[in-house]
């Protein structure tokens, strides 16, 4: 199987290169193929011309999705309309990395695939345009919606903690936002499960089992490595000022792999125990 990887430089695509590292494999930096020049994009499926394209390429800072909005657009959302364009040309699959942010946040139960997206940010609407354009465009696609994505190759909210901790720098964190932050190595061995399975095309929900809100994630950090958490002050959202809008509750329920069996994603904090081991 010849898998090409967008975004080769990220810490989806560190776990991805290690998950299929039996395969004909290329993982591209973005100096090297940028998903928004077109015209690379197409010579680089026409050259290597892969069974399956995951594009992990994406721009994730949320704030900074708000100053710029064009680039985020492109990059999240106009990029696939033409990666879908090359799928149905060059006949690859794709799969494609999307986030629970499309969803408003305001529901008081898990989101399943069927609920309706409801962004509340530049980054939310950039990622469901992007879905869409996808849908639109291609016939053989995955769209994976996942949270909070850490792992190895690259700074997240884990190593974010741990630096605070070594330091011990008083750090507020939200404490009524919930989600499912999710472990990049349990993420890319779901995809090659889904490829494996040939599971129905479609939108999937892939995420860490359970919920938490970010002070509980934080505290688990650091209660696994026997740190102190007295340096962290848990604050309500609307007390803790950002740009973009965040959902309250963006939890998923992986309720499609769950109906195929083939849910490869553990709980919460037994992925985060298994990512810290990994760091020693």
């Amino acid at each position: 199987m010849r898998v090409l990887i967008t975004g080769g430089g990220g810490q989806l695509a560190h776990a991805l290169k290690r998950e299929f590292s039996g395969s004909d494999l290329w993982a591209p930096l973005r100096t090297d193929l940028d998903i928004t020049q077109f015209n690379l994009l197409e010579k680089a499926s026409e050259e290597f011309y892969p069974d399956v394209l995951i594009n992990s390429a994406a721009l994730t800072k949320v704030d900074l999705c708000e100053d710029i909005p064009e680039q985020a657009f492109i990059t999240n959302g106009i990029a696939l309309q033409k990666i879908g364009e090359l799928s149905r040309k060059f006949g690859f699959i794709v799969v494609h990395v999307s986030t629970d942010y499309v969803f408003r946040g305001d529901k008081n139960s898990p989101y399943v695939e069927e609920d309706c997206p409801f962004p509340i940010s530049v980054y939310g609407n950039s990622k469901l345009i992007g879905e869409n354009l996808l849908i639109a465009n291609s016939e053989r696609y995955y769209i994976l919606r996942t949270a909070g994505l850490y792992g190895q190759g690259g700074k997240n909210f884990v190593s974010f903690i741990l630096e605070r901790a070594a330091n011990q720098e008083r750090t507020r964190v939200v404490m009524d936002r919930f989600s499912s932050p999710t472990y990049t190595v349990e993420l890319a061995r779901q995809i090659k499960l889904i490829l494996k399975n040939k599971a129905p095309y479609g939108i999937y929900h892939a995420t860490s089992e359970g919920e938490c809100s970010w002070f509980q994630f934080a505290r688990e950090i650091l209660k696994i490595k026997g740190l102190d958490a007295d340096f962290l002050e848990p604050v309500e959202s609307e007390r803790f000022i950002q740009k973009a809008k965040r959902p309250k509750y963006s939890v998923l329920e992986n309720k499609k792999l769950k109906e195929l069996g083939i849910n490869a994603f553990s709980y919460w904090a037994k992925a985060l125990e298994s990512y810290l081991r990994q760091r020693e």
